[in-house]
């Protein structure tokens, strides 16, 4: 999959549409961390404002929007953290971004 320096798309991942948002891919290169904005179960993309934005200009970042949440499909599973760490890995392995990462958390 060919991501472009910013770009908001609806992928598929587990069978289900999620909502993905990428910026900062430029600064994609071995050894640059992938900035991860994860808002756990609740919180969209929009959540995090200009944050996304200033860490952008610095390096790759990723956010999506949790099932259910903004532009993603529910899903229909209680966000276990067994569920929310294998969606977070299918995600990245579907944007093809590769370690190291960073992951922010909201709360």
């Amino acid at each position: 999959m060919t991501v472009r320096a910013q770009e908001e798309r609806i992928i598929e991942v587990q069978g289900h549409s999620i909502n993905v948002y990428t910026s900062g891919w430029e600064h994609l290169k071995d050894g640059v961390p992938t900035v991860i904005f994860d808002g756990g179960s609740t919180v969209p993309i929009k959540g995090w404002g200009k944050v996304i934005t200033e860490v952008a200009k610095k390096a790759p970042v990723v956010a999506f929007d949790p099932p259910g949440i903004g532009k993603s499909e529910w899903d229909g599973q209680r966000p276990t953290l067994e569920i929310m760490n294998q969606r977070l890995y299918d995600v990245l392995e579907a944007i093809e971004a590769k370690p190291p990462y960073i992951l922010v958390g909201h709360s």
